[in-house]
C-alpha cells in the first residue's frame, strides 16, 4: 500500500495485490471449498479513499484479474473494509 496524498481528515492510497480464493462451485458441499482446484490465484490494483472523521470510513475501489485465466477479471467496490 503506498500513501499518494495525506491530509488530517483525509488519506487516499494506492495498492497492488496477489491473492488466492476458494471459489466453491454453486450447489457444491462445504468440504469441496478446500479442494486444490477450487483454488484461484488473482492479482490487480486498487485505491483507498479513508476519511479519518467517520471512524476512519473507507472506501475501496479495485481492479482485479485472474492470473490462471485472463478473461476472468473485472472491478470490486467496498465500503468500510481497510484490507
Amino acid at each position: 500500500r503506498y500513501t499518494m496524498y495525506e491530509q488530517r481528515w483525509l488519506t487516499i492510497q494506492g495498492n497492488a495485490f496477489i491473492d488466492i480464493a476458494a471459489i466453491r462451485p454453486a450447489g457444491d458441499k462445504l468440504q469441496t471449498s478446500f479442494n486444490p482446484e477450487n483454488f484461484k490465484p488473482f492479482g490487480g490494483i486498487g485505491i483507498r479513499v479513508i476519511h479519518k472523521y467517520i471512524h476512519n470510513a473507507i472506501l475501496r475501489i479495485d481492479y482485479g484479474f485472474s492470473l490462471g485465466a485472463p478473461k476472468q477479471r473485472g472491478f470490486v467496490f467496498g465500503i468500510g473494509q481497510f484490507f
